[in-house]
């Protein structure tokens, strides 16, 4: 049976030589930038500073330059202008697109039982952790796993941060991979990336319900805990319970006996 995985590491093999070989395989690529139509119709832009790498190209630059393993849901792959990608400046963005599994939301929300099966993957290889937490944007309903690879404790790691847009048909992975040196110019692209994928209205975006979201304690990728999501949620749950009360209350009032006038009225003409 085979495997499904929802993350993926790229190990970007650098080559300090460039022979005539490999000049000829980069010369040929078709770098694109004009907007590209993805599976399931949804668009795609390039953003300025990036070009554009089509499947076939990305094939090959991944598994025959890279020497990495492509997972073949890979559609093609953002580059920085200007970078040559066998150099050591470079870095990259995947973009990779799945339908939906069955019970897959039960699973990509399980970042322990994710981050345990990577480990056994990566036994006696890579040490595999979360750069920060992983969680939910509810903003953008896309799921972020920052994943970072080291070959020991000490190495500065190889990044492999994961932005997954999820809709009620599949999954649409950018996959952010490079040195640790690169991590500043990867963070300051990923909105302008992220906001290049435009998911047309008959694609719905996931709106169901999510099983697991971020600890109270995450912490953002300058190291300041994410307030703006715990005050909105803080927020939203006073809203709900005054709105309540304020219910319970009414409800109250419109049910409470008129004390105005004797609740029994006794006809004296009678006696």
């Amino acid at each position: 049976m085979r495997r499904i995985y929802w993350v993926f590491c790229f190990l970007i093999v650098h080559s300090t030589v460039f022979g005539t070989g490999i000049d000829s395989v980069i010369s040929h690529f078709k770098w694109q930038h004009t907007a590209q139509v993805l599976p399931e119709g949804i668009k795609m832009s390039v953003p300025a500073g990036f070009r554009y790498l089509q499947q076939q190209d990305s094939y090959t630059l991944l598994k025959e330059l890279w020497h990495n393993d492509v997972h073949n849901g890979t559609v093609g792959m953002f580059l920085p202008e200007g970078v040559n990608p066998m150099s050591n400046q470079a870095w990259g963005v995947t973009v990779t697109y799945e339908p939906i599994q069955e019970d897959f939301y039960n699973r990509i929300f399980d970042y322990d039982h994710l981050i345990a099966e990577r480990r056994a993957e990566q036994k006696g290889r890579m040490l595999v952790e979360w750069m920060v937490p992983p969680h939910y944007s509810m903003e953008d309903h896309a799921l972020h796993y920052p994943w970072i690879y080291k070959k020991s404790a000490t190495d500065k790691g190889i990044i492999n941060y994961e932005v997954v847009l999820l809709t009620d048909a599949g999954q649409l992975c950018l996959n952010f991979f490079g040195d640790y040196d690169q991590l500043n110019d990867m963070m300051k692209s990923m909105p302008d990336l992220v906001n290049s994928m435009h998911i047309h209205s008959g694609l719905r975006k996931y709106t169901g319900a999510i099983g697991f979201v971020a600890p109270r304690n995450a912490v953002g990728i300058s190291g300041i805990p994410d307030l703006l999501d715990a005050i909105y949620n803080s927020w939203l749950f006073a809203v709900v319970m005054i709105c309540m009360v304020l219910f319970v209350y009414c409800m109250q009032y419109i049910r409470r006996p008129n004390t105005s006038r004797p609740r029994v009225m006794v006809d004296a003409s009678l006696n």
